[in-house]
Order: C-alpha cells, then structure tokens, then sequence
C-alpha cells in the first residue's frame, strides 16, 4: 500500500517558526528605530519653528527688553509662548518642570527660553531630550535610555 503525504511534519512545521522568529528578532528593533526617528524628525522640525519664532521676538523686542522675556510666560499653564507668537497644539505637560511647561504633542513636551528651545521626549526621564541652541545654532541630545543610545540612532550629538 502506498501511502500520500499530505501534511507537513513536526519538524518542517517547527522550521518554518524558527525562521519567522529569527525574522522577526531582527525586524522588530529596526522598525522600532525607524519609528522613533521619525518622531524626533517631527520635533526637530517644531524646534526649528520655534527657533524661527523666538529669534524674531529677540529681534522685535531685543534681549535686554523687560517688557519681552520671549519666554514661555509665567509657567501656569496660562499664556505659553504667547510673547513669541508661538502655537503648538496641546496643553502643558502634565509633568511640567521649569523649563518644559510648554505645550505638548503626543511624545514631547516642549520649552523655550532666550538661549534655547527644547523638546523632551515622553514620558521623561526615559529616552531622550533634544535641544536647539539658539546661540551657538546647534542641535543637541541627551540621552536617558541605558539599554539604547538614542541620539547615536538618531544622529544627533550628545
């Protein structure tokens, strides 16, 4: 008697899931980099908007000015960025901390005073900050995460 083979073995089945899983192993911490590179690139570009906004202030109402800190306000909740003209959609984080009392997105709480405009990332303390230097005009990151070096992946000097 001949016998058909129609279904696969134990071992041709557990095969197929070894592969998968090796796939996936190197797949997922990719995707996961791609992911929060693009995040960073969306608060980079509000960094950059911010910093366009607060040069014109500084230049509108000059450093030395008491009547423009070009600051975030009075760090109540109430009237962030207004003197700079400033919108980001979102309330003030609540975790706010001095210097990021500013509105924020989904994954970044954002500040601004008259050296600097920052983005931090959410939930604090757990990945990374990014800053935009409004002297110097350079982009810098500190990291928080020991297991990943995110501003490496994300190709920003610490």
């Amino acid at each position: 008697m001949k016998r058909n083979k129609k279904a696969f073995t134990l071992i041709e089945l557990l095969v197929v899931v070894l592969i998968i899983g090796i796939l996936a192993a190197v797949a997922v911490p990719q995707y996961q980099k791609a992911v929060e590179k693009s995040r960073a690139t969306e608060a980079l570009t509000l960094l950059k908007a911010l910093r366009d906004q607060q040069q014109l202030c500084l230049l509108e109402h000059g450093q030395d000015d008491d009547t423009c800190t070009c600051g975030q306000g009075d760090g109540s909740g109430n009237d962030l960025f207004s003197l700079a003209n400033i919108e980001i959609d979102g309330e003030p984080d609540d975790d706010c901390n001095d210097f990021f009392c500013g509105p924020s997105t989904k994954d970044f709480a954002f500040g601004i005073d008259e050296f600097q405009v920052g983005a931090r990332r959410k939930p604090w303390g757990e990945k990374y900050t990014l800053s935009f230097n409004l002297e110097s005009q350079e982009i810098f990151c500190e990291n928080y995460d020991d297991n990943t070096n995110w501003c490496q992946v994300l190709g920003i000097r610490e």
